[in-house]
C-alpha cells in the first residue's frame, strides 16, 4: 500500500474496522478518522447505508502550532469531541451487542456487508491539491 495515498489508506481502514463491527452483529455503527496532512486536521466518520459505505467529512481544522494561532483551538476541541462522541456511541454499541452475545442472545443475522475490497464513497469531495 505504499502507493496508495493516506486519505484512501484511512478509508480502508476504516472499511475494515466497520466490518469488523458489523460482523459481530452491531446495527448502524460508525467509525471515525482522524488524517493529518501539513497544518490541516481532518476528522471522518463512516458507515452504511443499504450496504454501501458513506465516508463524511465532518470537519477540516488547523493545527496549533504556536501560540499565536491558540485561537484555532475552539473549532479543533469541538472536531474533536464530535468524534469522541461518535467513538463513545460505538463502543457502547459494541458492549451491548457483545452482552446480548454472551447470554445467547444472537439474533439470526444477515451478512450486510462485507466489503470484497471495495473503496468506500466519499460523502463530501475534499478540494484536490
Amino acid at each position: 500500500r505504499g502507493d496508495i495515498s493516506d486519505f484512501v489508506k484511512l478509508g480502508i481502514e476504516m472499511r475494515d474496522m466497520l466490518d469488523e463491527i458489523l460482523s459481530i452483529g452491531v446495527d448502524d455503527a460508525s467509525v471515525f478518522g482522524i488524517l493529518i496532512e501539513g497544518k490541516q486536521v481532518s476528522t471522518y466518520a463512516m458507515n452504511t447505508k443499504s450496504g454501501v459505505f458513506r465516508m463524511i467529512q465532518l470537519g477540516e481544522y488547523n493545527a496549533i502550532e504556536k501560540l499565536s494561532e491558540l485561537g484555532h483551538f475552539p473549532a479543533l476541541f469541538t472536531g474533536l469531541m464530535q468524534v469522541k462522541n461518535i467513538a463513545l456511541n460505538t463502543a457502547r454499541a459494541i458492549e451491548k451487542t457483545e452482552r446480548e452475545n454472551s447470554r445467547g442472545k444472537k439474533r439470526e443475522r444477515v451478512d450486510r456487508r462485507k466489503s470484497a475490497g471495495s473503496i468506500p464513497t466519499l460523502k463530501k469531495l475534499r478540494p484536490s491539491t
